[in-house]
């Protein structure tokens, strides 16, 4: 059977599900490899801490809808579950229909990038913060992929943390861009989003904001609300495996631009997808979602403050979000090299470009997420043993600072406190198992 296979007792956690699959000579098809892959990853879940921002375990509900039922319907009931979906994604921000329209898009790839040049062209002026400076990994660089579009990058105020609001409206006026854009995978802060506005108005440009990052705490008012003020707004979800558009309905000209651009191929039209974005954006307007959203931001105040005390530099000193963005400089150690002692004792980080970072192979800092761990049930009053965790794991890697490569890896894994810290995490996360840890 497949739960053998799977090493797990039972698949009716997910009841729509079938217990296994047959092929058309009704034998149970083995895939060794996918199997192991599965168990792989099922495994590094289980035993291990991640903080990668953008990992998060989707609810059951949203694997339930994963199913053969719907999978087999017919595709002229695309419609329905597009519409539903649509209708979802506009309660999701208490949108109306009347002033916004959500266009679908079948993956994630490019949509910011599709909607700037359906709305400026390909040789539109854009604004964007500096990928260094926290930006988005397309729109971080002042050139962009297959040379499109005129980027001018704005900055945050080294100090301060935060976007420097009044250098960008100095810059703006110089540049006068047709579009500004407010977004970034590793800005920690809330954004002024009244203050960006201020500036488009007074030059007559489009405002565009991606809320990838934080869509949930947006939708749970724990974070200021763009679509006051953007014209824009545009989600790229792992858990969603679609991107979502909404653009403000300001006149038909705009509309037909992104109408003509996107072709019926880009549209969304997987049925599993469109139930999955219907469902999660009625999830994130519940009770128990907003529960979790404050929760989520408890633990990455909890855990900057206890890396603030331990003497560590934090970008922005703090958070507002779920990010936190790790300076590794002081410790004589990049961020590579504290994401791959960390993987030897199952903690699983990104590591992240930080202000006056100019190698993006081996950047020098680290960016830690708390979605992950606040899902497992994990509170702040255990957010001091994931601080202990993350120290220990960097006073490992400073002794071995000044090697790199295949050499770092050669002496940081014979490390004595290696497996001392690796027992540790596991007896630690076993406290808080996944849903499917027991099956």
């Amino acid at each position: 059977m497949l739960t053998k296979f799977l090493n797990i007792k039972s698949l009716s956690f997910i009841s729509s599900i079938p217990k296994f699959y047959l092929s058309t000579t009704n034998k149970i098809i083995n895939n060794p490899e996918l199997i192991k892959f599965i168990n792989k990853n099922k495994t590094k879940q289980i035993d291990g801490i991640t903080l990668i921002p953008n990992e998060n375990y989707p609810g059951i509900s949203i694997l339930t809808r994963l199913n053969k039922i719907i999978t087999n319907s017919l595709s002229k009931e695309n419609s329905e579950l597009e519409n539903n979906a649509i209708r979802r994604s506009l309660n999701a921000f208490d949108l109306n229909s009347n002033n916004w329209e959500i266009k679908l898009k079948e993956n994630t790839q490019n949509v910011n990038l599709l909607t700037m040049i359906s709305y400026i062209g390909k040789n539109g002026k854009i604004m964007s913060l500096n990928y260094y400076h926290g930006g988005n990994n397309i729109f971080g660089f002042e050139q962009i992929k297959d040379n499109v579009l005129n980027n001018k990058l704005y900055e945050i105020e080294p100090q301060m943390g935060i976007v420097d609001m009044e250098k960008l409206y100095k810059q703006a006026k110089k540049f006068k861009p047709n579009l500004i854009f407010i977004g970034g995978n590793s800005y920690p802060r809330d954004w002024d989003y009244e203050y960006f506005k201020k500036i488009s108005k007074k030059l007559n440009c489009l405002l565009m904001c991606d809320i990838s990052q934080n869509y949930g705490l947006i939708s749970s008012n724990l974070l200021k609300n763009p679509f006051k003020y953007c014209d824009i707004v545009t989600i790229n979800s792992n858990i969603l495996k679609s991107g979502i558009i909404y653009t403000k309905k300001k006149n038909n000209i705009l509309k037909n631009q992104i109408n003509n651009l996107m072709t019926k191929k880009q549209y969304l039209t997987n049925k599993n997808v469109l139930s999955i974005i219907s469902n999660q954006m009625l999830e994130i307007k519940s009770n128990h979602y907003k529960y979790f959203s404050k929760e989520v931001i408890k633990n990455s105040k909890s855990l900057s403050e206890f890396l603030l005390k331990e003497g560590n530099r934090l970008s922005s000193n703090g958070t507002d979000t779920h990010l936190i963005l790790w300076d590794c400089k002081p410790f004589g150690i990049n961020g590579t090299q504290l994401k791959k002692t960390l993987e030897l004792v199952n903690i699983y980080i990104n590591k992240n470009s930080i202000v006056g970072d100019s190698n993006l192979k081996n950047p020098e800092g680290v960016l830690l997420g708390l979605y992950d761990l606040t899902y497992r049930g994990i509170r702040e009053k255990d957010i001091d043993d994931i601080g202990r965790f993350l120290m220990r794991g960097t006073k490992i890697c400073q002794k071995y600072a000044y090697f790199h490569g295949k050499q770092f890896m050669q002496y940081i894994k014979n490390d004595k406190e290696i497996p001392l810290l690796k027992n540790d995490v596991l007896k630690f996360v076993k406290k808080f198992p996944i849903y499917y840890s027991k099956h």
